[in-house]
């Protein structure tokens, strides 16, 4: 494995100044000391986007964000928090047009029930 710095003006790797960009790393032996290579995977293909990629790549990865992420990146505890937030504006949205209807036939009946004059 090499070790690839995108930040020009930081040379060193991991806090090493004796670790150079295109460097070798050394790799454990047993598999079970490193996170999966997806996360490794993942990380690397996010700095590669962030310091290589065309402006136009941006502008559709910010257009996904907002698309799939309008709120933001949220942990778990944080989207059933916004689950409660939202059921309770919808049953209080609810309530209100029931409020509403229930007025508008009061407001018809009385209508119905004066004497014509």
């Amino acid at each position: 494995m090499q070790a690839h710095l995108f930040v020009p003006e930081k040379p060193e790797a991991f806090g090493n100044p004796t670790l150079r960009s295109g460097h070798l790393v050394q790799m454990p032996d047993t598999a079970d000391e490193w996170p999966p290579s997806i996360l490794v995977d993942a990380v690397y293909a996010n700095a590669v986007l962030r310091h290589f990629a065309p402006q136009t790549m941006r502008d559709t990865l910010e257009r996904w964000r907002l698309t799939f992420y309008p709120r933001g990146i949220t942990s778990a505890v944080q989207a059933s928090d916004q689950a409660i937030i939202d059921e309770r504006t919808t049953m209080t949205e609810r309530k209100n047009r029931q409020i509403q209807a229930r007025e508008q036939r009061a407001a018809r009946r009385a209508n119905r029930a004066e004497p014509c004059g």
